[in-house]
């Protein structure tokens, strides 16, 4: 996964192998998909990857204004996934909060009228 928060862009993969590994997840048993730019090209990558590794299941980690939209577009992948909103996002203020609310109805409602 990817992020650009700012001026330097994020790779959510290795930031979330980092801290899987801290909280003692082994390396061998995580899969990083870190060429998608968004959310569809990273599920995309990810249903590939798990069908190269025989692989039926996945635990998708993001931000809990996004899980909602990470869930249908898995869904509709053939993706058999948990989603599990993060407790530590980055958005704290209510006025935050209230733009990304307003952004995801917005982007969730464009990929189920249009599917993109």
């Amino acid at each position: 996964m990817y992020a650009n928060w700012g001026i330097t862009p994020v790779h959510e993969a290795g930031t979330g192998k980092r801290y899987a590994m801290a909280h003692g997840v082994p390396a061998s048993a995580i899969l990083l998909e870190d060429h998608g730019r968004t959310t569809w090209q990273s599920l995309q990558s990810s249903v590939e990857i798990l069908r190269r590794q025989h692989l039926c299941r996945a635990i998708l980690v993001s931000d809990p204004f996004h899980a909602l939209r990470l869930r249908r577009m898995a869904d509709d992948l053939g993706m058999t996934a948990a989603v599990s909103p993060t407790a530590n996002s980055r958005v704290r203020s209510f006025d935050k909060q209230a733009g990304y609310i307003f952004r995801e109805a917005v982007v969730y409602s464009v990929y189920r009228l249009f599917g993109i």
